[in-house]
């Protein structure tokens, strides 16, 4: 093809299967102004697989103007205990918090 540069790239497996069984949980629970409808807004857990740090989403939603908007889901993780949410508005990072995580149904 006449034109197209391509560059030696590393790489990369991709891996697709089921949802996975996540056997902790936990109520998250946010409240956000929202100063345009059709805000995105995306909530994430920081994870790390096989050596490579990975950002998995947890919610996602697209979000109507409004002052305090409550922004409330449950959030599952393979691990118990203390996690970092980070909150994202618009591609911005706009909260950092810890939620505990447990058993589902405990």
């Amino acid at each position: 093809m006449t034109g197209v540069q391509t560059c030696a790239l590393p790489d990369l497996t991709l891996t697709v299967s089921g949802s996975p069984d996540y056997g902790y949980e936990a109520d998250i629970a946010f409240n956000l102004d929202i100063d345009a409808s059709g805000t995105k807004v995306i909530a994430v857990i920081s994870e790390t697989y096989s050596g490579i740090a990975y950002d998995r989403i947890v919610y996602e939603d697209t979000l109507e103007k409004g002052s305090k908007v409550a922004v409330s889901f449950t959030a599952y993780s393979d691990a118990d205990g203390l996690r970092e949410v980070i909150l994202y508005r618009d591609g911005k990072e706009v909260k950092r918090q810890d939620f505990v995580f447990t058993a589902k149904g405990s």
